[in-house]
């Protein structure tokens, strides 16, 4: 048996795939990679390409289009926004009937950063802690503090069946004049940012909440709310080194899962207008070379005028995968997202081993937090 995983390391098979286990590495993380290859290679191209999508609804059941698109394409995540939610029996039952119909569970994301942004709040039939902003977890600069609310953040999101959350944001406020950030972010030092978002994640972690951090390279330095219109940030490496990245720099020292990429144009390291969720300047050579995260990176929205003012939906999914994105946020229309990916490869614009890549970070990822389980693909074998 030794033998045999000797050879296939040797071969190259899992390459790109080592990056989730390498701070715990043994036979049994090996046989898992070994496993999701195999997974991987029974997929179709279309399901492989699923996997790369979190879509969302804005109807606050499961029925109509949306049990359609998840029972037809198995799609790797969905969203949950304020909108989806009635009351907590609903919001838990709707999120168990799309896990029923998926065959590799799905991520099953939200926005519980606390302050103004907490998707899960006034849930009708359970009492939720209501959490402070960002800028107050800051300014107590308490370590216990932060990691117990990150706990408190998990176990809530947990109960209805959440398993991701997009936070906490490592954006530095830097910028006065910056209204999306605000008091989303824990503050102007860099330390305390880092210090605090490593806290809470570790809080959620603990409780199967997987932690996003947000918005790479750094959207509290911006004027721009990439909701709207293309943020700006006016920097260069040097001052994003002694400022903006210094979080990023530290949580990918402690093995961050994922990273979030903003429609933020970086002009003095692309030379252009480039967001960097298409450009592969910032989202390849800058954090995965240059950084060394070898975790999973999330596009911010597909949908955000930022982005969709500027670009296409062909020019948005082909760059963005090409730009080193390895899931892709609320596309407009998952079927013709799906189609125009297919004949970027078709048509030599995408290599069908980016998207294999990717798809083998998220199944990876799905197993570390128990979304998926071994034993579960054991006992179908048998």
């Amino acid at each position: 048996m030794l033998f045999f995983l000797v050879v296939f390391l040797s071969s190259g098979c899992i390459s790109n795939n080592k990056r989730v286990f390498d701070s715990n590495s043994n036979n049994e993380d090996v046989l898992l990679m070994i496993k999701v290859d195999e997974i991987v290679a029974q997929m179709s191209l279309e399901e492989r390409i699923s996997q790369l999508f979190i879509i969302t609804t804005n109807q606050s059941e499961y029925s109509g289009k949306l049990s359609q698109e998840i029972n037809r394409y198995q799609p790797g995540g969905f969203i949950i926004f304020t909108h989806n939610i009635e009351s907590a029996d609903q919001i838990t039952k709707m999120i168990d009937d799309m896990q029923k119909d998926s065959k590799l569970a799905m991520f099953i994301a939200t926005d519980q950063e606390g302050g103004r942004v907490q998707r899960f709040s006034n849930v009708k039939g359970i009492e939720l802690t209501v959490i402070p902003s960002m800028q107050e977890v800051g300014k107590r600069n308490d370590s216990d503090y932060a990691w117990n609310l990150g706990r408190t953040i998990g176990k809530e999101l947990s109960i209805f069946g959440v398993n991701m959350n997009f936070a906490p944001c490592l954006d530095i406020g830097s910028n006065n004049r910056n209204t999306v950030v605000g008091d989303r972010s824990f503050g102007s030092n860099p330390e305390i940012v880092t210090n605090m978002a490593l806290q809470i994640a570790k809080g959620m972690r603990e409780e199967g909440i997987i932690p996003v951090y947000k918005h790479f390279p750094g959207h509290g330095g911006t004027i721009e709310d990439s909701h709207f219109k293309l943020a700006i940030l006016n920097k260069d490496k040097e001052d994003l080194l002694t400022k903006e990245l210094i979080p990023y720099i530290e949580v990918i020292k402690q093995d961050a899962d994922v990273i979030m990429i903003g429609h933020i144009s970086v002009p003095k390291l692309t030379m252009d207008n480039t967001p960097a969720t298409l450009s592969p300047l910032i989202t390849t050579k800058l954090l995965k070379e240059e950084l060394g995260f070898e975790g999973v990176v999330i596009s911010d929205a597909l949908n955000m005028k930022g982005l969709r003012d500027n670009y296409n939906d062909e020019e948005i999914l082909i760059q963005a995968l090409n730009a080193g994105i390895d899931i892709l946020l609320i596309p407009q229309d998952l079927k013709e997202a799906i189609d125009i990916i297919k004949k970027g490869i078709e048509n030599n614009q995408i290599n069908e081993n980016r998207i294999d890549e990717s798809v083998k970070k998220i199944l990876l990822l799905k197993f570390k937090y128990r979304i998926l389980k071994l034993a579960d693909f054991q006992n179908k074998e048998e």
